[in-house]
């Protein structure tokens, strides 16, 4: 799994082909009865299956807002989460789920914070460049990573004038493989890159 400083580990795959990702989204209100969103990533990556992960995390609720990317090898699984709910977002006909940082479900229960006003364009794109990739192995998805449509504020994002925020780090996950590839820092200046597998 990878972790930011200070969270505890969040995004990877486990031992079984599970694993999981997130996108922020910020909606007001927390339930403290409830999973805090990094501890529901970990309970996916304690999962034997997608099934099983979305089961529990359904199950148990999230306290806040997020998205959760749950995959395998039969499949994906987004949960968008919020204090009030965990609603499935489920592959589309060609057995794909897209997501960034805004809630697509219906939210009419929940007050979603206007946040990164580029969020609805990087969804746009990052459709547009899958729609375009003949294989989808690891080498081709890492390459729609690096897109700079929109810079700063792109798929390949930089914090500079309006952008607040930078990527960090880029993982392809090859679930059936129990394999994931790690790039480190922003997909074009990268300054590490790892391979998680089992």
């Amino acid at each position: 799994m990878l972790a930011e400083a200070r969270p505890p580990g969040k995004i990877g795959l486990n031992a079984a082909g599970v694993g999981c990702c997130l996108n922020a989204i910020k909606c007001r209100g927390v339930d403290a009865s409830k999973l805090p969103v990094h501890f529901a990533l970990r309970r996916v990556l304690e999962s034997p299956s997608r099934k099983a992960a979305v089961e529990a995390i359904k199950r148990v609720g999230v306290a806040g807002s997020g998205h959760i990317l749950v995959g395998d090898s039969t499949g994906s699984t987004g949960l968008e989460c919020t204090s009030k709910w965990v609603k499935e977002v489920v592959m589309d006909a060609e057995n794909k789920v897209f997501h960034t940082n805004h809630l697509l479900l219906d939210k009419s229960d929940v007050d979603e914070v206007p946040w990164l006003t580029d969020s609805r364009p990087r969804l746009a794109r990052i459709r547009e460049l899958v729609s375009r990739v003949t294989d989808p192995d690891v080498d081709a998805l890492a390459e729609l990573f690096k897109d700079t449509e929109g810079y700063p504020c792109s798929i390949n994002r930089r914090q500079e004038g309006e952008s607040v925020a930078q990527t960090l780090f880029t993982i392809v996950m090859d679930l059936t493989a129990k394999s994931a590839r790690v790039t480190f820092g922003r997909p074009t200046e990268a300054h590490g890159k790892t391979v998680l597998s089992f």
